[in-house]
């Protein structure tokens, strides 16, 4: 065969598995969303005051519906429920998940999620800004509830 018949064998096997690689992340990525429809989790929360005090805060609920998160704990601070993104966690070979969003109040505050699940298992936090200034932080851990 020759360097050229070769060549364009090696481009079309890089490119199926390139092809397949994409597919298979997309795939995946859709289900762990699909997954999270709905669900949600039992939290405990540490909020983190401006001035450097912790506190616990009552047992919360975080909850995904239609492709938004919400928690009591933001709600009671006028935040609205917000468009939630994920994606894999590229570290994880548990197929953990890592997830983003931001919501916003009345009073000019934004607050910013970021959070990983690993199966049943949810980390995160939420930091409130004002004016570009981080002004609290919400710390929570909990479970998928059944």
């Amino acid at each position: 065969m020759s360097s050229w018949g070769s060549e364009f064998g090696d481009n079309l096997k890089m490119k199926k598995i390139f092809c397949y690689i994409i597919f298979s992340l997309f795939f995946i990525g859709s289900i762990s969303s699909q997954e999270l429809a709905d669900q949600n989790f039992t939290i405990k929360v540490i909020e983190k005051n401006g001035d450097g005090r912790a506190e616990s805060m009552p047992i919360d609920e975080l909850i995904f519906k239609s492709g938004l998160i919400c928690a009591e704990f933001s709600k009671k601070n006028g935040f609205s429920p917000s468009t939630c993104t994920f994606i894999a966690d590229s570290t994880s070979k548990s197929g953990a998940l890592l997830f983003s969003s931001e919501s916003y109040n009345l009073k000019k505050h934004t607050l910013k999620w970021s959070g990983k699940i690993n199966g049943d298992k949810i980390t995160g936090k939420a930091q409130r800004y004002f004016f570009g200034k981080l002004a609290g932080e919400y710390i929570f851990t909990g479970s998928r509830k059944k």
